[in-house]
């Protein structure tokens, strides 16, 4: 099942949405109106939360750099030839 991003519409520190169900990162979901993003499953439980108006989808690129999956980073090296060095 495809996971997205989501995170409540309304801050107030309550609990916007509640799920267990195996598709979901650790077997369950759960979204508080901190504004924290939560990674959880498109189960038709979320659909219907999103149409409700409880929760929003937040889009790839408007996560912050660390929420990113490190899959996708790119890491530079510099390899030293300490032979090329002495010469």
């Amino acid at each position: 099942m495809e996971s997205i991003h989501v995170k409540a519409v309304a801050e107030d520190g309550k609990i916007a949405f509640a799920e267990q169900n195996e598709a979901h990162p650790d077997g369950e979901a759960t979204v508080i109106g901190d504004g924290e993003v939560v990674k959880v499953a498109r189960t038709p439980a979320v659909e219907q939360s999103i149409l409700d108006g409880n929760l929003i989808q937040v889009k790839d690129q408007m996560l912050p750099n660390d929420a990113v999956s490190a899959t996708t980073e790119t890491v530079e090296t510099e390899v030293f030839d300490d032979e090329e060095e002495d010469a």
